[in-house]
């Protein structure tokens, strides 16, 4: 029974998540957005916080938004197959974040979309599903 209320919880997660990367279209900025440069808008972040023009908030909530997106999936993989390998939960830490990204990329050419794609956001959302893996298998 426990499996099937964590189950649930885990597919209402989901559609808030797949709603919330796909479907809530920030600001039309006018120009479809695509960074392909591993950790140029990290960079860009960081050296706007140094610089003052991005304040922290904006800094914390897209750095470390985009890592917390994904740890539950994380947690909840580990929890599901406790015996799932290493190698395993790599593939489906980029995996993931890959589909969410080129799902915004598809979205964004049919002209539904204005939301970035971006490496930056596989490489943190990727870092975020490794650390609930990490978290759960630490807690078995």
């Amino acid at each position: 029974m426990k499996k099937v209320i964590i189950t649930l919880i885990f597919i209402v997660y989901v559609l808030i998540l797949l709603g919330f990367v796909w479907f809530l279209n920030p600001e039309d900025l006018g120009y479809n957005t695509v960074n392909t440069t591993p950790f140029k808008t990290i960079d860009l972040y960081i050296k706007g916080l140094e610089q003052g023009t991005l304040n922290i908030y904006t800094v914390f909530l897209n750095l470390l938004g985009n890592i917390m997106l994904l740890l539950p999936l994380g947690l909840y993989i580990v929890y599901m197959w406790p015996n799932i390998n290493v190698s395993s939960v790599m593939i489906l830490a980029i995996l993931f974040p890959a589909m969410i990204e080129i799902g915004q990329y598809l979205l964004q050419e049919i002209g539904y979309s204005h939301r970035a794609v971006d490496i930056d956001d596989i490489i943190l959302n990727s870092i975020g599903f490794i650390l609930g893996a990490l978290i759960m298998k630490g807690r078995s």
